[in-house]
């Protein structure tokens, strides 16, 4: 039953990151994992998010702390899984938000 759950909730959020961001971003939907790396096309994009994250409600690790040298992708990696559909579409708007 939770890997139905958590299967319905990637795809509810997959969709949602289609229709939000999906100009913005490059992602593939996990095998795995409850969580997504969203990676942004231009760097300026993700700068600004991570600018306007807490004042929009919004906490993640930046997405330097995943780098391993300096010349690694940055990426945001954004879970689902706690997340209702509302409260997912909720945060991913926020994101969206960040860019306007």
């Amino acid at each position: 039953k939770v890997r139905n759950v958590y299967a319905t909730r990637r795809s509810q959020f997959a969709e949602t990151l289609a229709q939000t961001l999906g100009e913005l971003v490059d992602y593939s939907l996990p095998d795995g994992g409850l969580a997504f790396w969203l990676r942004f096309r231009r760097e300026q994009d993700l700068d600004r998010i991570e600018a306007g994250a807490p004042a929009l409600g919004l906490r993640f690790a930046t997405s330097r702390s995943f780098m391993a040298r300096e010349s690694a992708p940055r990426g945001l990696r954004v879970g689902f899984a706690s997340l209702s559909p509302v409260e997912a579409r909720v945060a991913i708007r926020a994101l969206r938000t960040a860019l306007d």
